[in-house]
């Protein structure tokens, strides 16, 4: 004997007043049968039966336990100060009629869900019962019953069959007891019986009578109240009665339904015979209605489809993208109309006019939120009011006859909802370019009632993206730039064609009132297309000081040339102020610039305001924060921006504070860790651009970086593009000598390759546990392991346990180092560990080559002493560390850049290969990147490569490290 297993049984007990009470028991299930019952399912013990809160048996077993005469009774007597039995309901006849529409709804529900699990159905079942001498069988009739009448001089006589031709259902006889009536659920004998079209209750005469006879005198009363209802849902067959015949097809409808097994969207089509509706998919042909005439005459109206009309109609919807399934239904023929409500409802708008045109009928499209205006809603803008440094937009919405701000929609859009309702109830299709187009309006802008107020800044940036929209908005045109203004006279320098475009860009944004971040490669004179700026910003004064002048001259008096200092702050990393000064006195000898450093420095702001230009560095701006603001300073400059990149920093905070209407940042790289870092720029030069960062944080930052969202990418980059002017040498510098990139693979030695593999079981290790208790595999800890590996792939001897090992890669670069030297070549040496770059030192003092080395720990002093003996030519070799020799450096008498080795981020290499690679340079370069085979170092360069999309005119670098997940740090373990 096999074991037992538990089975369910469905127990509906009729009842008189509340329809049924319903009950589901367990009963073993061995060798296949069930026998008899041995509990019954309860709320309480459902989970001890495998049963969870998603089972449809839980829901009926709790639902079955509140349908009791004491449960509706207490929904009844919920809200009445005098309780009521459910005998004293049924004498009120608004309180019956509630309470059976209430009983009809729960039974119809419930049984439908019963039938649905597949259990075995009884009735008078209890504890102990025998299940099959209680067994219940199921039966649906799905054709409407048939309504046969024959009238004579005595009256009129009708009869009701069930089912079909061959197989009718006789009632005589039968034991029938009406469960839901309107529902058409009843018990039949031992059957459960449910009939559409018909009421159970209409059934019940026919148990005891084959047909009922109305006398002659009681027909018109009795075809008024109730056989003219009952022939509206019932197939006739009349004698006796005058019968008109409706054999064509008076008019057409489509409507847009959902298919509920294949999920998609398809036509339903329908054709009006005689005032009656015939669904195409339907298999009836023929029906016939009793219809009272004037005069009191009955008349039978019999409707006969024309099938072959029907299908004409149905072909000619190929011309609007539907044709018919392999069923023969109507549907749309492509995927992203039928896929989705939207797209079936974007479908119906465009065809719209069409086909009514056409002659078809169009059902009302209901959805969620409304029936669906078909129709596109307009967009119509008025002018903009413009404030100091803002705009106010008031765009209003059309559509259906009403017109509602847009500002209604932000919600809509924010959510990417494809429907908006209006205050009537109706809906409309939102366009989808609105979300794209106007996602960034509300996630920048501030809503106030009706009106989106933008800065000026956001405006621009909105508006210039925008490829349509409402006319007069496009027409607004308040920002101008002059496009093609002149050189300055005071410039000492030929500006190259790039570098005059670059200049004219900052003035037409400086004409206008708004910020800019020049962010070209290295050694494309950023410097110099500033110091232009300058001397334009100090000219255009003058002029406008000069066209102000109200002063009365004699033909003998020479006019006053007084010009009042230009007021302009430049902000540089300490070991590049006097590069800043030297520059500006020999481009622009006409501005007068103050170092503002050393300890003799001024100590009050008006020792500066005489000054053109006050040069000095981020760590004095926080120190002298209060001297320097007390300068209304017309323009500040920030070279290497990246310093502000910590919106919490004592630096970001010290610069905004620092009164200035135009900020200029220059960087070579505007996103250096994270999009915070983007945020922080374009909030120095162009406040409240991108929002607060807790709006940006959410609106791009997460969806960018933690979701890699490319159309958010998109959307952040065409905000910020009209303030961020990014070239690459190889674009626009025509001169420059070819640059050469090579890989040159390292192999192990065997000790080294025993290390790596150790270092790397034990990171492994690590990482998993991270894993296993929750932790982020980003932590210090993981991060740390991985720098272990990067160490030992370099040289074992940067950790101290492996001083012994011998390198590959050391043998391999030392090598490249020969070949150098004897050649007459000069090499900039990168690496990012200092301890890397002493084992070449050490190797140089040995072979008596002449080098320098630069590190952050050296002075200004000491890193041109380095530049200039290299330029010079007293050394052959500089050694750097990546972060030290990235800025701030002209070594174009290096022919060579040897990377020994990778980092994270190849913007910070690019950096250091432009410190030989840039103007000036007269020779070929040639940059060697150093890489250790079957390491760490391997798989970074295949990082870089699947995440170089992030290098574009925007992002030119992303925190690969933060951006590394968990599958991404197992692959570098691999």
């Amino acid at each position: 004997m096999s074991a037992a297993k538990d089975r369910f049984i469905i127990n509906i007990d009729p009842h008189p007043l509340i329809g049924m009470q319903a009950s589901v028991w367990v009963a073993p299930e061995i060798d296949g049968e069930v026998s008899l019952v041995s509990g019954r399912l309860t709320p309480g013990n459902l989970a001890g039966f495998g049963l969870n809160g998603e089972d449809t048996l839980t829901h009926l077993v709790q639902e079955a336990e509140t349908h009791t005469e004491a449960g509706v009774l207490a929904h009844f007597n919920r809200k009445t100060k005098v309780a009521k039995s459910l005998e004293d309901l049924v004498k009120e006849e608004v309180r019956k009629k509630a309470l059976l529409q209430h009983v009809d709804r729960f039974v119809a529900s419930w049984l439908e869900r019963a039938v649905s699990t597949g259990c075995v159905l009884t009735s008078g079942l209890g504890r102990g019962s025998i299940i099959r001498s209680q067994l219940l069988h199921f039966l649906h009739l799905q054709d409407p019953p048939r309504l046969s009448f024959v009238r004579d001089a005595t009256g009129l006589r009708y009869r009701l069959s069930l089912g079909g031709d061959g197989d009718a259902m006789d009632l005589l006889g039968r034991n029938l007891q009406v469960l839901a009536g309107p529902s058409g659920w009843a018990l039949v004998d031992r059957l459960l019986l449910r009939v559409d079209h018909v009421p159970a209750g209409v059934l019940k005469p026919f148990t005891t009578k084959e047909e009922v006879f109305v006398p002659e005198h009681l027909v018109p009363s009795m075809m008024r109240s109730f056989i003219l209802k009952m022939a509206e849902r019932a197939d006739i067959q009349a004698e006796g009665f005058r019968i008109l015949e409706h054999r064509e097809a008076e008019a057409k409808r489509l409507g847009i339904i959902q298919d509920l097994f294949g999920g998609h969207y398809k036509c339903r089509l329908s054709f009006r015979y005689g005032g009656i509706w015939f669904t195409a998919g339907e298999t009836r042909l023929t029906r016939q209605r009793l219809v009272e005439e004037e005069g009191g005459e009955f008349v039978i109206h019999r409707h006969l489809r024309d099938l072959t009309q029907e299908t004409e109609q149905a072909a000619s919807l190929s011309i609007h993208g539907i044709q018919p399934e392999s069923t023969g239904y109507p549907a749309f023929v492509r995927p992203e109309d039928a896929e989705s409500q939207a797209g079936a409802a974007a479908w119906l708008i465009r065809h719209h006019a069409e086909l009514t045109a056409s002659g078809w009928e169009l059902e009302s499209f209901h959805t969620p939120w409304g029936p669906l205006l078909p129709e596109w809603p307009r967009l119509e803008a008025g002018d903009p009011a413009e404030g100091t440094d803002w705009f106010d937009l008031r765009v209003r919405v059309h559509a259906g006859g009403k017109d509602i701000p847009l500002t209604a929609l932000q919600d809509t859009i924010r959510e990417q909802r494809p429907f908006h309702t209006l205050p009537d109830g109706r809906c409309f299709l939102v366009p989808t370019d609105w979300f794209s187009e106007y996602a960034d309006w509300f996630a920048l802008g501030t809503v106030e009632g009706e009106c989106l107020r933008l800065t000026r800044a956001q405006f621009r940036s909105l508006r210039e993206r925008r490829a349509e929209g409402p006319e007069r908005m496009n027409a607004s045109a308040p920002i101008e730039g002059p496009a093609a203004c002149e050189v300055p006279s005071g410039l000492k320098a030929t500006l190259r064609p790039y570098q005059l475009e670059g200049f004219r860009w900052l003035a037409g944004l400086y004409g206008s009132g708004l910020g800019a971040c020049l962010a070209d490669d290295m050694g494309l004179g950023k410097t110099l297309q500033t110091i232009a700026l300058l001397l334009h910003v100090q000219e255009s004064q003058a002029a406008k000081t000069q066209e102000g002048s109200e002063v009365q001259l004699d033909l003998f008096s020479a006019p006053a040339t007084k010009t009042s200092p230009l007021h302009a702050l430049v902000v540089a990393p300490s070991g590049l102020l006097y590069n800043w000064a030297s520059e500006i006195a020999r481009f622009a000898p006409g501005l007068r610039v103050h170092l503002h450093a050393g300890p003799d420095r001024c100590k009050q702001s008006r020792g500066l305001a005489s000054w053109d230009v006050v040069v000095t560095s981020y760590a004095l701006l926080v120190r002298d924060e209060e001297i320097l603001s007390g300068v209304q300073w017309r323009c500040t400059i920030l070279d290497e921006s990246q310093y502000i990149k910590n919106k919490d920093s004592k630096t970001y905070r010290a610069v905004h504070r620092i009164p200035s209407p135009f900020r200029l940042t220059l960087t070579g790289t505007p996103v250096e860790n994270s999009l915070a870092d983007l945020w922080s720029q374009m909030q120095c030069i162009n406040p409240g651009l991108l929002g607060t960062y807790e709006k940006f944080r959410t609106a791009y930052q997460q969806p960018i970086e933690k979701r890699k969202d490319s159309e958010r990418l998109e959307a952040l980059k065409a905000i910020v593009r009209p303030y961020i002017l990014r070239r690459r040498k190889e674009e626009v510098v025509r001169d420059l000598p070819p640059l050469s990139e090579q890989i040159v693979w390292c192999e192990m030695t065997e000790a080294q390759e025993r290390c790596y593999r150790e270092e790397r079981d034990q990171a492994r290790k690590l990482v998993l546990q991270q894993q296993q208790d929750g932790g982020s595999v980003g932590n210090p800890v993981v991060l740390n392991a991985l720098m272990r590996l990067r160490q030992i792939a370099n040289h074992p001897g940067l950790l101290p346990e492996f001083t012994d090992v011998p390198s590959g890669k050391y043998e391999t670069l030392c090598a490249e180092l020969e070949t150098v030297a004897h050649s007459g070549h000069k090499a900039l040496v990168f690496s990012a560990f200092l301890k890397h770059l002493q084992h070449y030192r050490a190797w140089l003092d040995r072979e008596g080559h002449a080098y320098d080395t630069i590190t952050g720990e050296d002075s200004r002093d000491d890193r041109l002493l380095a530049e200039r003996s290299l330029q010079e030519g007293r050394i052959a070799f500089l050694l750097m560390t990546l972060k030290a020799g990235g800025t701030g450096l002209n070594l174009t008498a290096a022919d060579y850049v040897l990377l020994a080795d990778p980092w994270w981020n190849p913007a910070v290499e690019r950096q250091a290969i432009a410190r030989a690679h840039r103007i000036g340079q007269e020779r070929p370069v040639m940059a060697l990147r150093f890489i250790t085979r079957g390491t760490i170092e391997e798989k970074i360069l295949r990082l870089q490569q699947r995440k170089q999309r992030w290098s574009d005119d925007l992002l030119e670098e992303e925190n690969f490290l933060r951006s590394l997940d968990a599958a991404e740090i197992g692959e570098l373990l691999e």
